[in-house]
């Protein structure tokens, strides 16, 4: 069963109004942790982004952004990048291969230039975010790479939101987490965002994340505590 059709849509303020309560892994157990877990279900909440400020209150857009400053500099990293994979094909492809769509010398064309040329620019856009990079360097005084997970992630949301409107999410909301040691906490793959306060990790301790996206955002983490 899909987690978000289990669990009641709540109102952001009212997720980070909970205070939640601690999770204790102990030695040396292997813990699966997550909304489809019973055990666990009380810890998770589902919530619904219809904004730029929803996703800075749930963290995954950081406090501090102007939204037209930053969709202006989304803008920018489009145009850059668009004109990269034009010249990128003028550059790498037979000229006149894209004059037509006829076949060349009896030889169909195996793609078209709008298909090669929209595989190109997903291809460079997924990692290049130098003007949205330039304002968390800003925000954040210090540098932040033009190809960095940080740009790419903020862009991925900002960008799914302005497609479907509207995006569900399970946020954790847990108080502190304790993995003693060799125990091993596996967040299941549904779980994209935890909100915690201390997480504390033992000798041989694990905490295991199994989607390809999780965010955690705590007050203190600390590892390999004797």
């Amino acid at each position: 069963m899909n987690p978000q059709e289990s669990l009641e849509f709540i109102p952001i303020g009212k997720v980070l109004e909970l205070e939640g309560g601690d999770i204790a892994i102990p030695r040396p157990e292997v813990v699966n942790v997550g909304p489809e877990e019973e055990a666990y279900a009380q810890y998770f909440h589902c919530v619904e982004i219809r904004s730029f400020g929803d996703l800075q209150a749930l963290t995954l857009v950081p406090e501090g952004l102007d939204e037209e400053a930053v969709r202006q500099a989304m803008a920018e990293d489009d145009a850059e990048a668009l004109s990269a994979a034009r010249h990128y094909l003028q550059t790498h492809t037979k000229a006149g291969v894209y004059s037509c769509g006829e076949p060349e010398d009896g030889i169909p064309l195996k793609f078209s230039y709008r298909s090669d040329l929209r595989t190109t620019y997903d291809a460079i856009r997924k990692t290049q975010n130098p003007h949205l990079s330039r304002l968390l360097s800003d925000l954040y005084e210090k540098e932040v790479a033009w190809d960095s997970l940080v740009p790419a992630h903020i862009r991925g949301w900002i960008y799914k939101l302005s497609l479907v409107g509207s995006i569900p999410l399970v946020v954790s909301k847990i108080k502190d987490i304790t993995i003693m040691h060799n125990a091993t906490l596996n967040m299941t793959a549904s779980v994209k965002l935890v909100l915690a306060n201390d997480i504390r990790i033992y000798m041989g301790g694990v905490l295991k994340l199994n989607s390809s996206y999780t965010k955690i955002q705590c007050a203190s983490i600390q590892g390999d505590i004797p």
